[in-house]
């Protein structure tokens, strides 16, 4: 009976050492799952100060032509590393990778630069999903200026001029409106003596939207259209820059709200009347 006993007591201690150990486990660990990766730049080399960031499909169902909700944002330390944790297995992530610095362009997982055509990640709870990584490539640019047709350069402080990415899956119909989807890669405000320059732009296929709070947000593209199918496209390489390209405001009579919105008009000074 006393070694029964020995026997008994050394389950019981066996049982309360597991349930300590089970117990011990981060809530986090436990309950969700997580993603972890390095970010470097074309040749291998660490990219420090990077954004990742996560986001799951607003309808739930993993697809790329839907609007997507930032769930989580992690930045890479200085061995170009990262981890994000809190993630549901439940759910589909897109995972956007990003540099503040204007010589790298933005990407989806894997290596992608197309808003459609990135690939999901799922994680299973309780464990990490490692080797989510990105190579940023060169970014391109564009600088230029904004002009009316008689030469002269906005004034005003409220326009803004968008770098929009046409997707390879996108289609088209001509001169009608734009039918699929656009990433809206980088924006800008147009200094008021007309220039502008947007950066860290992945190759690919541009329209440059210019838009102008003070005319009712009147929007018109490079090229002269207002209307975004006959907006003129721009092909970028990696790493190329695009400069001293000019565009001239639309000011018809359909839109001159916005030339008197943009460019002011200085007007002839009164001579002053003598008194005697």
């Amino acid at each position: 009976m006393v070694e029964v006993r020995k026997v008994a007591a050394g389950t019981v201690a066996v049982f309360a050492l597991l349930f300590s150990a089970l117990t011990a486990i981060p809530a986090h660990a436990a309950d969700a799952g997580a993603i972890s990766g390095y970010v470097t730049d074309a040749d291998g080399q660490p990219v420090e100060n990077a954004t990742v960031e996560i986001a799951t499909p607003f309808n739930g169902f993993p697809d790329p032509t839907e609007s997507h909700i930032v769930v989580a944002t992690a930045t890479t330390n200085e061995s170009g590393f990262y981890e994000v944790d809190g993630l549901d297995s439940r759910d589909s992530y897109r995972v956007r990778f990003s540099s503040s610095e204007d010589k790298f362009a933005p990407e989806y997982w894997k290596n992608s630069p197309d808003v459609l055509e990135f690939e999901y990640v799922k994680v299973i709870n309780g464990y990490t999903k490692s080797g989510i990584d990105a190579a940023l490539e060169p970014g391109a640019s564009i600088t230029g200026d904004l002009k009316d047709s008689a030469g002269r350069n906005p004034v005003t402080d409220d326009v803004e001029v968008w770098a929009l990415r046409l997707s390879t899956n996108s289609s088209w119909v001509e001169g009608q409106r734009y039918l699929a989807h656009h990433d809206a890669i980088r924006h800008a405000k147009v200094d008021p003596d007309g220039t502008y320059r947007l950066a860290g732009l992945p190759e690919g296929t541009y329209r440059l939207s210019f838009s102008v709070k003070s005319a009712q947000q009147t929007t018109f593209y490079h090229g002269g259209a207002t209307e975004w199918g006959l907006a003129e496209r721009l092909s970028l390489k990696a790493g190329q820059h695009l400069a001293g390209l000019t565009t001239t405001l639309p000011c018809g009579e359909s839109q001159a709200v916005l030339c008197e919105s943009t460019v002011a008009v200085k007007a002839k000074p009164k001579k002053k009347r003598q008194v005697s």
